[in-house]
């Protein structure tokens, strides 16, 4: 059985996922302009970053909640920590597309999401402390 902290972990990550969507609703033809000036195809670019984006981010979210994988709470972590500094770029210029509590709920959904990976009955589970076999209870 999975403990308190894993499931309130991908339910943050799920519930981080959907604000990003919410914030790219949002912003999409904002972001869709900002985009034409790079690519021939802003649409199809954005959509592909959006679908590979969620793809990656659910893949590697279940396999750290359902298959205790300890390399995907890694990426996850190391994701995070490339992105913050963007964060910051952009908070404090004040242009966060307008939607600046969105990433701010993001970016703090993400920090509690990571916290709960590293609390004693996480790292258990982790070590799949739960499945190892009490040898001292059975042969005393």
């Amino acid at each position: 059985m999975r403990p308190r902290p894993i499931l309130a972990f991908e339910g943050l990550m799920l519930g981080t996922l959907a604000l990003s969507w919410l914030h790219f609703a949002l912003t999409w033809t904002r972001q869709v302009m900002s985009l034409a000036t790079i690519t021939r195809q802003p649409v199809a670019f954005l959509g592909a970053t959006i679908a590979i984006t969620a793809v990656l981010f659910i893949v590697l979210t279940l396999l750290v909640s359902r298959r205790r994988s300890r390399v995907a709470a890694a990426v996850l972590i190391v994701l995070f920590a490339f992105s913050v500094p963007t964060f910051v770029r952009t908070f404090t210029k004040g242009a966060a597309m307008g939607y600046t509590m969105l990433a701010e709920l993001q970016i703090i959904g993400h920090l509690i999401a990571y916290v709960l990976l590293f609390l004693p009955s996480s790292r258990a589970w982790f070590r799949r402390d739960d499945e190892k076999p009490d040898l001292r209870a059975t042969f005393s």
